[in-house]
């Protein structure tokens, strides 16, 4: 059975590719990774997604499922431009479309589609959404995109809003910034005011089973996906002291970036409902895991690049 991974180097999809080949599919995965080789499970398409042709020359295969994960992941304006979040994001989506018929097509999206205050009080998939980042506002479009084709693409629609995941091999995000500091800095640079911004964080392999779990059963339609608990950056501050054995100066911004969702609170009740699933790890748990896969690589001296 084919399956295509967009974006499949990148974090989350990496090790969702490592799922799908221990199940037993074919894996086509697109990359912009030049120096990737192939294997008898997985073929790796190296490609830009933004250029139609290079989709086209995708569908030379038939899928039964298609993992959407290629975007631009950056909500902060200052890092990146509204054109590559659109072209990053819907624009690769809707070169999909143009070529999608007869699978199931499961989306990452995200929490970042609710409006703050929703967050605030626990958002189900039933809230209105309100996105208050470009990159929020493209993910929305890209799921509306998904769901007014799919009757007429005779697609199963499965859209995934992610909250925080985390775990070896992540490279951006709260955590993975905040141990780099820790590792770089003699006062560390936090941003906003303390405690800070508070948000599930979930473990990458909890993630994964819920997104197999969904993509291989009968359910389409919207879930959230995320931890049913929640950390402040404080209390990711003194877990990375804590597993570094560390205590550094702290100095707080006092301010974010616009479009930083200030508090997340997601309602799993549907997730957890449809296919029983519930993480292994709570967010304390997650956190700490994965500074240690951290740490680990750094023993293991195959750090990646980021760290250094």
């Amino acid at each position: 059975m084919n399956v295509l991974v967009t974006g499949s180097t990148g974090f989350i999809p990496s090790h969702l590719v490592q799922k799908l080949v221990d199940l037993g599919h074919t894996v086509i995965g697109t990359t912009r990774k030049e120096n990737i080789q192939s294997t008898r499970k997985i073929d790796y398409w190296i490609c830009n997604l933004t250029n139609p042709y290079h989709v086209k020359n995708l569908f030379c295969y038939e899928f039964s499922h298609i993992f959407h994960f290629a975007a631009n992941p950056l909500t902060d304006l200052s890092k990146t431009t509204i054109k590559d979040i659109y072209d990053s994001n819907l624009g690769i989506t809707l070169n999909l479309l143009n070529h999608t018929s007869n699978c199931k097509f499961v989306y990452a999206s995200s929490v970042t589609i609710y409006d703050d205050l929703d967050l605030w009080k626990g958002a189900d998939e039933k809230c209105l959404p309100k996105p208050s980042s470009v990159y929020g506002a493209t993910k929305l479009a890209s799921e509306a995109a998904i769901l007014a084709l799919a009757r007429r693409k005779n697609m199963e629609p499965l859209i995934l809003r992610y909250a925080a995941i985390c775990g070896p091999g992540s490279t951006h995000g709260a955590i993975h910034d905040l141990y780099k500091k820790y590792k770089q800095e003699e006062k560390v640079q936090v941003i906003g005011t303390n405690p800070g911004t508070r948000k599930p964080y979930l473990y990458i392999d909890d993630a994964i089973e819920a997104t197999t779990k969904l993509a291989f059963s009968d359910k389409t339609g919207i879930y959230n996906v995320a931890n049913n608990d929640s950390l402040s950056i404080e209390s990711i501050l003194k877990i990375i002291k804590g597993e570094l054995n560390v205590n550094k100066e702290e100095i707080w911004s006092g301010e974010t970036w616009f479009g930083d969702n200030p508090t997340v609170n997601v309602d799993t009740t549907k997730i957890f409902k449809d296919i029983e699933w519930k993480p292994s790890f709570n967010s304390s748990e997650a956190v700490k895991k994965t500074i240690q896969s951290y740490e680990n690589k750094r023993e293991e001296n195959y750090l990646l690049t980021d760290f250094t």
